[in-house]
């Protein structure tokens, strides 16, 4: 497989071209990005331990993939403020600038097979993809892993060998993003052979590559190993393999077979639905026309499986169009498939239709981003609400999604940030997950002991102090406390947010153990 750039200059100044892409990109989603809301979930306890590593401190924030946030913790450290809304606001300006400078990756990944111009409307396509801006927005993962990944397959389609060794560095560095970057090892090894031929030079080569990459993963594991006591590697894979045999679902579906095989279905109902609004105008069928060009077919679908393995087990748990993110690039290229027909007609009705769909793209794309943003106000009031509610020092209940910004309120309280999350942690609220109680006896009857927290955290927990319900309470027994608070004399009620004036309904009970009767009801 020769894969050389197509040498047809069309546009004098593409670096000009690009350049504007990325601009309007970053433009975009500053638009979007919620600044006056904090992080929370998994992007907060990236926030931390970035925090942590930018103090020169060992995280007690436990992460699985660490890369990003000891990237992030780079430039923390060069940052000075006081405001913990600062830091995650740094956070999410670099996921939106790393994520619309990946246009410049694909611009040279589209240009292995395509003029300058279309190269350029590739970067275009994903830059402006919205699901690739929302998620840029919230200071996660994604951007940098999607990044490195492009930058892997271009440099493995290189010929030169030093830039083969770079591409397994950068996918090692993927792994260290988010441990499906392990499964890009088996990709660039077939992408190498793919267009070389196999001879003892070519091997040696490719295990040289193949010993960069160990040995970087290695450094990684053990520098994990000495902070968490794992190299959430190994260790990860094991417990994945673990959870495919073991877990409820597993037992649920009927067998690992079962469980994978919904995964897979689901995997393929998300890849049409990941197509909406805008790649369905194009992607479609420029797979289609892709199909007659084997000088690329085998190099997309080759890349496509291996990121793809990680994705059905995922969807064996649960459905998100987010672990589909990394196939977008080549979404991307796919989609030049069609315009490349279009522009080969002369007549200036493909002309036309070049532009309409370009313009179908950019229309497409706003409507959505605009429909999908998340509600502001709504998430600014559960959060004033939160802050209200939730004493320091109590153990409740978790109540999600909202639950996630108790532990941004612990970090609100903080006078003299920055500080470690050992730090922070003392004075904040515990969350213990009852999702899986069945009843309020069952929950009542809870003994003490260590548990883990949202972050993993080793907690000691005397018991559930409080109780927070809403309209909709997950476990349902919930919701008779909601509507029927009078009936339960041991659980005194502290707050309520609809008392304060606030539109979200939500209320705390404080346990009073000596009045406790344990409840009959199941």
């Amino acid at each position: 497989m020769n894969l050389e750039y197509i040498k047809k200059p069309i546009i004098r100044n593409p670096i000009v071209v690009l350049s504007t892409i990325i601009t309007i990109g970053i433009a975009i989603r500053i638009i979007f990005v919620p600044f006056e809301i904090p992080l929370n979930s998994d992007n907060f306890a990236y926030f931390m331990y970035a925090i942590d590593h930018s103090l020169g401190q060992n995280s007690t924030m436990q992460v699985s993939n660490n890369g990003w946030s000891l990237f992030v913790s780079f430039f923390f450290s060069l940052y000075n403020s006081d405001n913990f809304l600062d830091y995650m606001a740094l956070q999410r300006i670099l996921s939106v600038v790393i994520s619309s400078l990946t246009a410049i990756p694909i611009y040279f990944l589209c240009r292995k097979f395509f003029d300058e111009r279309l190269a350029l409307l590739g970067s275009l396509i994903f830059v402006f993809e919205p699901r690739i801006i929302q998620n840029s927005t919230f200071g996660i993962t994604d951007p940098l892993y999607i990044l490195l990944i492009v930058i892997g397959m271009v440099l493995i389609l290189n010929s030169s060998y030093k830039r083969n060794y770079l591409a397994f560095i950068a996918i090692a560095l993927v792994s260290t993003v988010r441990i499906e970057g392990l499964f890009l090892l088996p990709a660039l090894v077939f992408v190498f052979f793919l267009k070389n031929p196999i001879n003892k030079e070519k091997i040696f080569h490719i295990s040289i590559s193949v010993l960069i990459f160990i040995l970087i993963i290695s450094t990684v594991g053990i520098l994990r190993m000495g902070e968490s006591g794992s190299d959430n590697f190994l260790s990860r894979v094991n417990d994945s393999t673990k959870e495919l045999t073991d877990s409820p679902e597993t037992e649920t579906y009927g067998g690992t077979i079962n469980l994978v095989s919904t995964g897979l279905l689901n995997m393929l109902k998300f890849i049409g639905w990941s197509q909406i609004p805008m790649l369905i105008f194009v992607v479609p069928v420029g797979f289609a026309l892709m199909i007659k060009d084997r000088k690329i077919v085998k190099f997309v679908l080759g890349m496509g499986f291996f990121i793809l393995l990680p994705a059905v087990y995922a969807f064996s748990f649960a459905s998100d169009t987010r672990y589909l993110f990394p196939l977008y690039p080549l979404f991307s290229l796919l989609a030049l498939f069609l315009f490349r027909w279009i522009s080969e007609k002369k007549n200036s009705l493909f002309k036309i239709s070049q532009i309409s769909l370009i313009v179908l793209i950019v229309i497409s794309s706003s409507l959505f981003l605009i429909w999908k943003d998340i509600d502001r106000n709504h998430e600014s009031e559960v959060y004033e609400i939160i802050k209200e509610m939730i004493p320091s020092n109590i153990v409740v209940n978790n109540f999600l999604p909202e639950s996630s910004y108790i532990f941004s309120t612990g970090v609100s309280q903080v006078t003299d940030f920055p500080k470690t999350w050992a730090e922070i942690s003392m004075n904040t609220s515990k969350v213990v997950d009852i999702r899986k109680m069945n009843s309020m006896k069952e929950l009542l009857t809870q003994k003490s002991g260590y548990i883990e927290d949202r972050f993993n955290r080793t907690v000691f927990v005397e018991k559930i102090t409080h109780i927070v319900v809403k309209e909709d309470n997950d476990p349902v027994f919930l919701n008779d406390v909601f509507e029927n608070e009078e009936k339960y004399d041991y659980l005194i009620k502290e707050y309520d947010s609809k008392e304060k004036g606030h539109n979200i309904d939500f209320k705390l009970f404080r346990i009073n153990y000596e009045k406790i009767k344990v409840p009959n009801q199941e």
